[in-house]
């Protein structure tokens, strides 16, 4: 069985269907339409997906719906359950349902589908501006209720008396419903008087006029190829609202499953770190104020003092050797193991010992850059040329060059 609701352009009709999918996606139940819905204004929390029908709908594109929700069994009457019904909603009836030219080989089986359709679960609204003009077959067959819209500017029809009230009562209409509003009678059975009336309806829902296209055009969707033969384009698609994937999927039945999805690492605004950062970088930069502050001093070797005796002796037996200074002595070893060189005249050097890595940062050493391969390390009067290992090959021709030089000084 179907609900018709039917209204000339205007009335309202389209928009009260649009209400009744916007509680079925609240539910978190299926629905499928062929009306353009923005669910990202219809239902802004909401996570149930909508099925794009083709503007004028095949029988396939709805036997691919399948069941409304997956536990219902047709051979079971146990899993039917209405709370877990569908909602298929198709809009502009009389283009491709009309009763004079609807002469398409897929009728039949577009009707037998429809005729059970509730079997699997799906509950319809079928919308046209005119009932009697329907194809009689599917009127006959369906038709449960009949939803007549019309518009509220002309709420009283009566010839004489109707005027003088709608010109008394409109203004007051208009301070109560500036934008308008529409009026909804509710027949049940196939005739439209007083005694099928089942109740009557002010709506105006003005927040629904931004969640699907009022100016939609239904088309057959069929292009013409290179060799002059007619296409169907027409499809079914999935529209899924904004917030689809975040935190829990949505099952066709609308609850929730219980797997959740794995959540990106969040990370925290710089905004809001608090006073975490500029503690941190305070504590740094008094760290190496302190530890750049005071140079190190290299500790002064104490002299040996021997007698005169012997110092005549070591005279007369050994030759004098040179006294080598702190400093020097500081520098015994060291070579050049990698430079990064940073422009003409800057490198940065790594110096290695006999006992390991050596920094003269460290020692309040200046460091002056020669070559790739060569630097200048002094203190207060007192500087040395530090070289790279003699069988160090750099791949900079100027290292190559100060090596061979190295080589041949040797």
């Amino acid at each position: 069985m179907a609900i018709f609701v039917e209204g000339v352009r205007g009335s309202g009709k389209s928009k009260i269907a649009v209400r009744e999918i916007r509680t079925y996606l609240e539910l978190g139940l299926r629905v499928a339409t062929n009306l353009d819905i923005k669910p990202e204004r219809l239902t802004p929390k909401a996570k149930s997906f909508i099925t794009r029908l083709p503007d004028i709908p095949r029988s396939i594109d709805l036997e691919l719906l399948g069941k409304a929700y997956p536990e219902l069994d047709p051979d079971n009457p146990d899993t039917y359950d209405e709370k877990k019904f569908g909602l298929i909603v198709i809009d502009e009836l009389l283009t491709s349902f009309n009763s004079r030219s609807w002469n398409d080989k897929d009728r039949l089986a577009v009707v037998a589908w429809m005729v059970q359709s509730r079997k699997l679960g799906w509950r319809l609204w079928l919308l046209s501006q005119d009932v009697d003009a329907v194809d009689k077959q599917l009127r006959e067959t369906l038709l449960q209720e009949i939803w007549h819209c019309r518009s509220g500017k002309n709420l009283f029809s009566s010839p004489i008396l109707g005027k003088i009230l709608n010109i008394v009562i409109n203004p007051a209409i208009k301070l109560m419903a500036p934008l308008g509003f529409h009026v909804l009678n509710v027949y049940t059975g196939k005739k439209k008087d007083r005694h099928h009336l089942a109740k009557t309806e002010f709506f105006k829902c003005y927040e629904l006029h931004s969640a699907y296209k009022t100016s939609q055009t239904f088309t057959q969707d069929i292009m013409i190829n290179r060799a002059g033969q007619m296409v169907d384009m027409r499809a079914s698609y999935t529209v899924l609202p904004e917030n689809y994937f975040e935190n829990k999927s949505v099952t066709l039945s609308g609850e929730q499953s219980v797997t959740h999805l794995a959540k990106a690492p969040v990370t925290k605004p710089l905004s809001k770190i608090g006073w975490q950062l500029p503690a941190f970088l305070f504590c740094l930069a008094g760290w190496w104020f302190l530890s750049s502050g005071e140079t190190p001093k290299p500790k002064a070797v104490p002299a040996q003092t021997a007698s005169a005796p012997q110092q005549a002796e070591n005279q007369q037996s050994e030759p004098v050797e040179q006294e080598i200074s702190p400093f020097m002595s500081s520098l015994e070893g060291v070579v050049i193991t990698c430079a990064v060189v940073r422009g003409q005249a800057y490198a940065d050097y790594c110096f290695e010992s006999e006992q390991g890595s050596f920094y003269p940062s460290d020692l309040g050493y200046r460091v002056t850059y020669i070559a790739p391969c060569a630097a200048t390390i002094a203190y207060l009067d007192e500087q040395k040329v530090i070289r790279c290992r003699p069988h160090y090959v750099h791949s900079e021709k100027i290292a190559v060059a100060y090596s061979a030089q190295d080589m041949s000084e040797t």
